[in-house]
């Protein structure tokens, strides 16, 4: 009887690597929402509306690959995004893409639970999650924010807040603005 080869174990490692990814990937569907990247075509139109933005530290709850995050990043050099993604999958691409282009100073991506993170330290938030995980963020968002910080959800509203609802055209997906 033999021992175990190294390309055994290797085998083994990333089998154990990829069911990994797969369930953090699942296990972020289920909590928050499934990894849907925001439109390329809406980046502008979020920026806008998170803005105008000089030195504030923004959240993206849901970052997945980051894209968001790097559009507000480049439109307003000044500002610090950090990102919460608990799919490994896309907390590694979007660990690589910051770096990529080198914004990984300004981008700071964490694999973390935002449900469990205190969000009193953000002046604007973006998230694109599911109804189900708004209606879960309404009463974080009502003890942690502070007065004055903007929320910005992509297609689905906050049950109950009084915002504005931005869809230029049928072809956009609207965007919900709050004001705390």
């Amino acid at each position: 009887m033999t021992g175990v080869s190294l390309i055994e174990i290797i085998g083994y490692g990333v089998v154990g690597v990829v069911l990994l990814a797969l369930l953090t990937h699942v296990y972020a569907s289920v909590i928050a929402a499934p990894w849907v990247p925001t439109r390329r075509k809406d980046y502008a139109r979020i920026v806008q509306a998170l803005g105008p933005l000089t030195h504030e530290t923004i959240a993206d709850l849901g970052a997945g690959g980051g894209g968001v995050m790097r559009a507000i990043a480049r439109a307003y050099p000044g500002v610090r995004v950090v990102g919460y993604e608990i799919s490994l999958l896309a907390w590694i691409i979007a660990q690589w893409l910051n770096g990529f282009w080198g914004l990984r100073k300004r981008c700071e991506i964490r694999m973390k639970n935002f449900y469990e993170e205190d969000l009193s330290r953000f002046d604007a938030v973006y998230c694109f999650l599911t109804p189900s995980a708004m209606r879960k963020l309404k009463p974080k968002f009502e003890r942690e924010l502070k007065p004055g910080t903007r929320v910005v959800s992509y297609a689905f509203s906050i049950p109950g807040w009084e915002g504005e609802k931005r869809k230029e055209s049928p072809a956009h997906t609207p965007l919900f603005v709050y004001q705390r």
